[in-house]
């Protein structure tokens, strides 16, 4: 149900942190996650130009943005969309976001997807953000229960705006799983037409 969504996603899984109850604890610890990504383990990957106060703009502004490119976010922050790029991708170097190119057949730029649903929460998100960072981690983890390779993350975005913002491909065995993502505990015909197409 959409309830029991909310209750996960709102303390996500990361260690350490998701079993605490006490509101006031989760933020302390969720805040000293965030500042020692973004001003000590970012810094070891982005040694160059580092800005720790940029990084922790970036990974904020990127679960509050609707479209969590490169390109938005720096419209956001009013920066150059490479700075922010090369900031991105260095959190994807350090676990901290998955990289979901657009789709062979698609339109569009790489979204990047903060990898824990309580962070995001934390951090601003919106519940849809939030939603699709919990239901990415919770497919990855079944698919390699199931001894699974790792898919190729993707999106589906189409000329005339149809957004499917999860499919999982697996290019050696040529099979793909698509999940649209919906506030609604019952999928409508259309949404459900929509993924078919």
């Amino acid at each position: 149900t959409l309830g029991e969504f909310d209750r996960k996603i709102k303390n996500g899984g990361m260690p350490g942190f998701f079993h605490l109850h006490d509101q006031e604890e989760y933020a302390s610890a969720a805040r000293m996650w965030v500042e020692t990504t973004c001003f000590r383990d970012l810094s070891k990957v982005l040694k160059k130009d580092f800005d720790g106060d940029l990084a922790y703009s970036i990974l904020t502004e990127l679960v509050q943005v609707d479209v969590p490119t490169a390109g938005h976010v720096g419209g956001r922050l009013e920066r150059d969309t490479r700075i922010v790029r090369r900031y991105l991708d260095a959190f994807c170097e350090i676990l901290v976001l998955e990289k979901i190119l657009p789709h062979v057949v698609g339109v569009g730029q790489p979204h990047y997807v903060l990898v824990d649903s309580g962070l995001c929460k934390f951090l601003g998100a919106s519940r849809a953000s939030a939603l699709r960072s919990h239901v990415l981690i919770e497919a990855l983890s079944l698919f390699e229960a199931q001894g699974l390779h790792r898919p190729q993350l993707e999106y589906y975005r189409s000329e005339k705006k149809s957004y499917v913002p999860l499919v999982f491909h697996w290019r050696h065995e040529k099979k793909s799983v698509a999940v649209q993502i919906s506030d609604r505990e019952y999928p409508t015909l259309g949404e459900r037409k929509g993924l078919a197409s």
